[in-house]
């Protein structure tokens, strides 16, 4: 509902910075499913694969296996990517 708010905001540099290491990931989807796998290995193959870079639909299948939610799974994301070099 307040998506409208959000658009009108400038992105904070953190959000920035959290962009381009996601854009990494995404566009490396294929080599980057086994560190994902790593990670989360709750998800199943058919997730990591369904998910196809997408942090938003990452982001889905952490909540429903991990019984977390939206903000939870977004900082063991932002973790994660820390350690990806």
């Amino acid at each position: 509902q307040n998506a409208a708010a959000q658009v009108s905001e400038p992105a904070p540099a953190k959000e920035t910075l959290r962009s381009k290491a996601w854009n990494k990931v995404s566009g490396n989807w294929k080599r980057m499913k086994g560190a994902v796998k790593e990670r989360w290995g709750k998800l199943t193959h058919n997730e990591i694969q369904e998910a196809r870079g997408r942090r938003e639909a990452l982001n889905g299948f952490i909540q429903s296996r991990y019984g977390i939610d939206r903000e939870s799974a977004d900082r063991q994301i932002d973790e994660w990517l820390k350690t990806l070099k």
